[in-house]
């Protein structure tokens, strides 16, 4: 290669990196799960064109949704058509290196980027089931890193519910995407199986949930999800949890 090549491709990469030419869809993630609508409680400004509630879940991450607190409009929610076995939710915030648009406030310097930080931190997210909270997954803590890789964050629920809701109290709620991902497998087999007396909670159920087996005659226990069987005599209890496998109960051999 000559050094005129050299040259250009040298110059080509630094104008990349200075106009930030990133990726502006973002992945699917695995087992994801697109909400039917998205409302949120008081969108900055009125400015629907800016910050509208569906900039969250159209997969651009260069458009976001801002909502203010003012008047208890701290509130961005995702509906879902039916319940879900919810894992986790991936939200993904402005960053500052190669922004995609230059001109924005918030990335005139680094300073001001960690201003913006500062007000639009400490959302909570939440899991509801129609309007009644299931759980409060975690609290988004952002960091003041620069790079778009810095400013992905993974939350973690294992609850079941049909809704996610994103809020605060004072500053603004700002997310440039937020994607939802089930468990691979939702439920399973209702049918008792033979040797056993008991199961408890009733079936079906969910990951996350710890099972209870009562044995009425001695019995070989296996989990199709592993390799793991599990010994029970007569009249024996013991518990085990469907985390994170989502294990399925196989049929006792007698």
């Amino acid at each position: 290669m000559t050094l005129v090549r050299q040259l250009v491709l040298l110059l080509i990469m630094s104008t990349v990196g200075v106009l930030g030419v990133l990726p502006k869809v973002r992945q699917q993630e695995i087992a994801e799960i697109t909400p039917t609508i998205a409302t949120q409680g008081n969108t900055l400004n009125n400015n629907e064109e800016c910050c509208a509630a569906a900039h969250a879940i159209d997969k651009d991450l260069s458009t976001g949704a801002i909502t203010s607190t003012d008047d208890g409009g701290g509130w961005l929610k995702l509906e879902f058509h039916k319940t879900y076995f919810i894992h986790k939710v991936v939200i993904y915030f402005r960053f500052y290196t190669n922004w995609y648009f230059p001109s924005e406030g918030c990335v005139q310097s680094v300073a001001i980027f960690e201003a913006c930080v500062n007000n639009d931190n400490n959302v909570v997210v939440s899991v509801y089931q129609g309007e009644v909270k299931q759980k409060s997954c975690e609290t988004l803590q952002l960091t003041y890193g620069l790079e778009q890789s810095d400013q992905i964050y993974t939350l973690l629920c294992n609850i079941e519910g049909d809704t996610l809701i994103l809020s605060k109290n004072t500053g603004n709620i700002v997310v440039f995407e937020v994607a939802v991902t089930k468990t691979e497998c939702e439920s399973f087999d209702t049918t008792k199986f033979p040797g056993l007396e008991d199961l408890s909670p009733e079936l079906p159920v969910f990951p996350g949930t710890i099972l209870t087996v009562k044995c009425e005659k001695p019995a070989r226990f296996a989990i199709i999800s592993g390799d793991k069987t599990l010994t029970c005599v007569q009249g024996s209890t013991f518990n085990f949890s469907l985390i994170p496998t989502c294990a399925l109960v196989g049929k006792c051999t007698l």
